[in-house]
């Protein structure tokens, strides 16, 4: 099994988003004028709108760390589909892997992948009793 670390280094490297960058509109009797700084813009009118310069950067740099989370998660549930081979022939990953999202999502990653190590004993041990109970024996 991948830590989620391994999973994100495998995409390479996480975009960084910039730091926004503002200027403002000044209006004030029927003009505008575009200012660096607040305090420049408040000096000239009351009225004034602040607006981000860069913000076609930013939207590139988010949609570029979306694109590398989603990779990262697709490398990292292959791998944990990997490990867990036998809930997956049976069926029943999904399950198991919800219930160790909904316990632990909001620890990240590995704590999900931990969480699955309990659960699958639990699932398999009621797999294995199902299983010695109707046919008198443990089919793997």
């Amino acid at each position: 099994m991948i830590t989620w670390k391994e999973a994100q280094d495998k995409v390479g490297i996480k975009p960084k988003i910039p730091e926004a960058i503002y200027n403002y509109y000044a209006y004030k009797s029927g003009t505008c004028i575009t200012c660096e700084t607040r305090e420049i813009a408040q000096s000239y009118s009351k009225q004034i709108e602040r607006f981000c310069v860069n913000q076609d950067e930013i939207d590139k740099a988010i949609e570029l760390t979306k694109n590398h989370e989603i990779q990262a998660v697709k490398i990292w549930m292959d791998a944990l589909k990997e490990e867990y081979e036998e809930l997956v022939r049976y069926g029943i990953f999904d399950i198991v892997y919800s219930k160790a999202y909904e316990e632990q999502h909001a620890y990240g990653y590995d704590a999900i992948a931990n969480k699955m190590i309990n659960l699958e004993l639990f699932v398999l041990d009621i797999i294995n009793a199902h299983q010695k109970k109707l046919y008198g024996e443990i089919l793997y």
